[in-house]
Protein backbone atom coordinates (compact mmCIF):
# COMPACT_ATOMS: atom_id res chain seq x y z
CA UNK A 1 0.00 0.00 0.00
CA UNK A 2 2.63 2.19 -0.67
CA UNK A 3 3.64 5.00 -2.65
CA UNK A 4 7.14 5.59 -2.82
CA UNK A 5 7.61 9.11 -3.98
CA UNK A 6 6.78 12.09 -1.93
CA UNK A 7 4.92 15.14 -4.03
CA UNK A 8 4.53 18.63 -2.99
CA UNK A 9 2.46 20.65 -5.36
CA UNK A 10 4.53 20.05 -8.58
CA UNK A 11 7.66 18.81 -7.39
CA UNK A 12 9.39 15.99 -6.16
CA UNK A 13 10.81 16.46 -2.25
CA UNK A 14 13.89 14.34 -1.76
CA UNK A 15 14.35 15.65 1.74
CA UNK A 16 11.92 13.75 3.13
CA UNK A 17 11.28 10.14 4.33
CA UNK A 18 10.60 7.97 0.93
CA UNK A 19 8.14 5.07 1.99
CA UNK A 20 5.51 5.99 4.64
CA UNK A 21 2.99 3.27 4.55
CA UNK A 22 0.36 6.28 5.79
CA UNK A 23 1.36 9.81 3.78
CA UNK A 24 -2.04 10.96 5.21
CA UNK A 25 -4.92 9.91 7.81
CA UNK A 26 -7.41 7.84 6.24
CA UNK A 27 -10.20 8.97 9.04
CA UNK A 28 -11.90 11.88 10.24
CA UNK A 29 -9.80 14.29 12.20
CA UNK A 30 -13.03 15.61 13.55
CA UNK A 31 -14.25 12.13 14.33
CA UNK A 32 -11.18 11.55 16.33
CA UNK A 33 -11.42 14.94 18.21
CA UNK A 34 -15.05 15.20 19.00
CA UNK A 35 -15.22 11.78 20.02
CA UNK A 36 -12.36 12.18 22.26
CA UNK A 37 -13.15 15.89 23.04
CA UNK A 38 -9.59 16.99 22.89
CA UNK A 39 -9.31 19.54 25.17
CA UNK A 40 -6.48 22.24 26.62
CA UNK A 41 -5.19 20.38 29.84
CA UNK A 42 -5.40 16.94 27.94
CA UNK A 43 -2.96 14.27 27.93
CA UNK A 44 -2.81 12.15 25.13
CA UNK A 45 -1.40 8.58 24.30
CA UNK A 46 -1.84 8.59 20.48
CA UNK A 47 -0.61 5.93 17.41
CA UNK A 48 1.67 7.78 15.30
CA UNK A 49 0.25 6.51 11.77
CA UNK A 50 0.71 9.45 9.11
CA UNK A 51 1.13 12.04 12.07
CA UNK A 52 -2.04 14.06 11.33
CA UNK A 53 -4.00 12.89 14.07
CA UNK A 54 -1.37 13.88 16.61
CA UNK A 55 -0.97 17.30 14.72
CA UNK A 56 -4.70 17.54 15.15
CA UNK A 57 -4.19 17.28 18.91
CA UNK A 58 -1.20 18.93 19.47
CA UNK A 59 -3.64 22.04 18.70
CA UNK A 60 -5.32 22.23 22.17
CA UNK A 61 -3.68 18.88 23.91
CA UNK A 62 -0.98 19.80 26.46
CA UNK A 63 1.39 16.53 25.63
CA UNK A 64 1.05 14.26 23.00
CA UNK A 65 2.69 11.39 22.82
CA UNK A 66 2.58 9.63 19.42
CA UNK A 67 3.96 5.96 18.47
CA UNK A 68 4.46 3.63 15.95
CA UNK A 69 6.02 0.15 15.25
CA UNK A 70 7.51 1.57 11.95
CA UNK A 71 10.35 4.18 11.95
CA UNK A 72 9.29 5.39 9.10
CA UNK A 73 5.95 6.75 9.81
CA UNK A 74 7.62 8.45 12.58
CA UNK A 75 10.24 9.80 10.84
CA UNK A 76 7.60 11.04 8.23
CA UNK A 77 5.42 12.59 10.67
CA UNK A 78 9.00 14.91 12.21
CA UNK A 79 9.15 16.08 8.80
CA UNK A 80 6.10 16.97 8.32
CA UNK A 81 6.40 18.74 11.74
CA UNK A 82 9.31 20.93 10.57
CA UNK A 83 7.27 21.54 7.44
CA UNK A 84 5.09 23.37 10.30
CA UNK A 85 7.76 24.55 12.61
CA UNK A 86 8.79 26.47 9.13
CA UNK A 87 5.40 27.76 8.25
CA UNK A 88 5.36 25.72 5.38
CA UNK A 89 1.09 24.93 5.47
CA UNK A 90 0.88 24.84 1.34
CA UNK A 91 3.27 22.23 1.41
CA UNK A 92 2.14 20.11 4.51
CA UNK A 93 -1.00 20.52 3.40
CA UNK A 94 -0.20 19.22 -0.73
CA UNK A 95 1.16 15.97 0.89
CA UNK A 96 -1.59 14.27 -0.62
CA UNK A 97 -1.97 9.62 -1.27
CA UNK A 98 -3.77 9.10 -4.50
CA UNK A 99 -4.90 6.11 -3.37
CA UNK A 100 -7.44 7.50 -1.36
CA UNK A 101 -11.25 8.77 -2.17
CA UNK A 102 -11.14 12.01 -2.77
CA UNK A 103 -13.46 13.00 -0.31
CA UNK A 104 -11.02 12.08 2.28
CA UNK A 105 -8.25 13.86 1.16
CA UNK A 106 -10.25 16.81 0.88
CA UNK A 107 -11.64 16.82 3.86
CA UNK A 108 -8.20 16.57 5.76
CA UNK A 109 -6.54 19.60 3.42
CA UNK A 110 -9.94 21.70 4.83
CA UNK A 111 -9.58 20.73 8.65
CA UNK A 112 -5.88 21.98 8.24
CA UNK A 113 -6.33 25.84 7.64
CA UNK A 114 -3.80 28.20 8.45
CA UNK A 115 -5.32 29.65 11.56
CA UNK A 116 -5.09 26.48 13.09
CA UNK A 117 -1.48 25.45 11.40
CA UNK A 118 -0.42 27.98 13.32
CA UNK A 119 -1.92 27.14 16.23
CA UNK A 120 -0.35 23.87 15.85
CA UNK A 121 3.18 25.13 15.09
CA UNK A 122 3.19 27.08 18.59
CA UNK A 123 2.35 23.99 20.19
CA UNK A 124 4.96 21.96 18.53
CA UNK A 125 7.28 21.47 21.30
CA UNK A 126 4.43 19.08 23.61
CA UNK A 127 4.67 16.46 20.57
CA UNK A 128 6.89 13.31 21.61
CA UNK A 129 7.37 10.29 19.31
CA UNK A 130 8.89 7.28 19.86
CA UNK A 131 9.71 4.08 17.64
CA UNK A 132 7.09 1.26 19.56
CA UNK A 133 4.80 -1.51 19.58
CA UNK A 134 1.19 -1.11 21.47
CA UNK A 135 2.13 -4.32 22.54
CA UNK A 136 5.56 -3.32 23.91
CA UNK A 137 5.52 0.34 24.95
CA UNK A 138 8.03 1.14 27.16
CA UNK A 139 6.91 1.65 30.54
CA UNK A 140 8.65 5.12 30.75
CA UNK A 141 5.05 6.12 28.73
CA UNK A 142 2.67 4.19 30.73
CA UNK A 143 3.08 5.61 34.27
CA UNK A 144 -0.01 5.35 36.38
CA UNK A 145 -3.05 8.17 35.40
CA UNK A 146 -0.19 9.29 32.68
CA UNK A 147 -3.37 10.13 30.09
CA UNK A 148 -6.42 11.84 30.48
CA UNK A 149 -6.96 10.08 26.21
CA UNK A 150 -5.90 7.42 24.21
CA UNK A 151 -6.42 7.03 20.49
CA UNK A 152 -5.29 3.75 19.73
CA UNK A 153 -7.01 3.53 15.92
CA UNK A 154 -7.09 -0.37 14.98
CA UNK A 155 -3.35 -0.48 16.11
CA UNK A 156 -4.98 -3.17 18.58
CA UNK A 157 -5.39 -6.10 15.79
CA UNK A 158 -3.16 -4.41 12.46
CA UNK A 159 -1.01 -6.97 11.46
CA UNK A 160 1.79 -4.38 11.73
CA UNK A 161 1.67 -4.43 15.38
CA UNK A 162 0.60 -7.93 16.30
CA UNK A 163 2.78 -9.82 13.42
CA UNK A 164 5.80 -10.94 16.22
CA UNK A 165 3.10 -11.87 19.29
CA UNK A 166 1.33 -14.65 20.29
CA UNK A 167 -1.80 -12.97 19.69
CA UNK A 168 -3.93 -15.83 19.67
CA UNK A 169 -3.13 -16.10 23.27
CA UNK A 170 -6.18 -14.13 24.67
CA UNK A 171 -4.29 -13.62 28.35
CA UNK A 172 -1.51 -11.97 26.39
CA UNK A 173 -4.10 -9.71 24.95
CA UNK A 174 -5.54 -8.99 28.27
CA UNK A 175 -2.52 -8.04 29.88
CA UNK A 176 -1.11 -5.54 26.79
CA UNK A 177 -4.56 -3.78 27.34
CA UNK A 178 -4.05 -3.71 31.40
CA UNK A 179 -0.78 -2.41 30.95
CA UNK A 180 -1.93 0.28 28.23
CA UNK A 181 -5.12 0.97 30.55
CA UNK A 182 -3.59 1.40 33.85
CA UNK A 183 -1.97 4.87 32.33
CA UNK A 184 -5.51 6.27 31.33
CA UNK A 185 -7.21 8.16 34.68
CA UNK A 186 -10.41 7.17 35.41
CA UNK A 187 -12.76 9.12 33.47
CA UNK A 188 -10.42 9.20 29.82
CA UNK A 189 -11.27 8.66 27.05
CA UNK A 190 -10.28 5.94 24.96
CA UNK A 191 -11.25 5.88 21.04
CA UNK A 192 -10.65 2.84 18.59
CA UNK A 193 -11.90 2.60 14.87
CA UNK A 194 -12.93 -1.17 14.70
CA UNK A 195 -15.64 -1.63 16.90
CA UNK A 196 -16.45 -4.45 16.45
CA UNK A 197 -13.29 -6.59 17.30
CA UNK A 198 -12.56 -4.07 20.18
CA UNK A 199 -15.63 -5.20 21.47
CA UNK A 200 -14.83 -9.39 21.56
CA UNK A 201 -12.55 -8.69 24.46
CA UNK A 202 -13.66 -5.64 26.39
CA UNK A 203 -15.72 -7.24 28.92
CA UNK A 204 -13.28 -7.85 31.06
CA UNK A 205 -11.78 -4.37 31.53
CA UNK A 206 -12.77 -1.31 33.44
CA UNK A 207 -14.39 0.45 30.33
CA UNK A 208 -17.80 1.64 28.90
CA UNK A 209 -18.91 2.60 25.90
CA UNK A 210 -19.82 6.12 25.65
CA UNK A 211 -22.84 6.14 23.55
CA UNK A 212 -23.30 9.26 22.77
CA UNK A 213 -19.60 10.24 21.90
CA UNK A 214 -19.86 6.86 19.51
CA UNK A 215 -22.52 8.37 17.42
CA UNK A 216 -20.81 11.85 17.16
CA UNK A 217 -17.75 10.07 15.99
CA UNK A 218 -19.60 7.91 13.46
CA UNK A 219 -21.29 10.56 12.15
CA UNK A 220 -18.20 12.57 11.75
CA UNK A 221 -16.31 9.48 10.56
CA UNK A 222 -19.44 8.99 7.65
CA UNK A 223 -19.43 13.08 6.54
CA UNK A 224 -15.26 13.04 6.60
CA UNK A 225 -14.81 9.87 4.77
CA UNK A 226 -15.28 7.38 2.36
CA UNK A 227 -13.76 4.99 4.46
CA UNK A 228 -15.20 2.10 6.13
CA UNK A 229 -14.65 2.62 10.32
CA UNK A 230 -16.68 2.18 13.18
CA UNK A 231 -15.25 4.38 15.42
CA UNK A 232 -15.99 3.88 19.08
CA UNK A 233 -15.70 5.81 22.43
CA UNK A 234 -14.89 4.37 25.46
CA UNK A 235 -14.72 5.67 29.06
CA UNK A 236 -12.57 4.51 31.70
CA UNK A 237 -14.47 3.17 35.19
CA UNK A 238 -12.03 2.18 37.52
CA UNK A 239 -8.99 3.49 38.79
CA UNK A 240 -7.01 6.71 39.40
CA UNK A 241 -8.96 10.34 38.76
CA UNK A 242 -7.68 12.88 36.06
CA UNK A 243 -7.49 15.58 38.90
CA UNK A 244 -5.27 13.03 41.22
Amino acid sequence: MGVDLLIHGGGLDSTGPKHPRYRITNESLSAIMEGLQIQQGDRVLAVCGSGDQAFAMLELADRVVAFDCREEQVEFALYKLKLLERGEFEEFRAIDDIRLRAKTRFTRRDYFTTERLERIREHAGRLETEVANLYSLPLRFLGLNAYTKLYLSNAWAHSAGVENFEVEDNDFLAATLNRVLRSLCIGGLLYVTETRLFTLRITKFPLSLHEELSETALYREREGSIWIWNPAVYVKTRGVSCDS
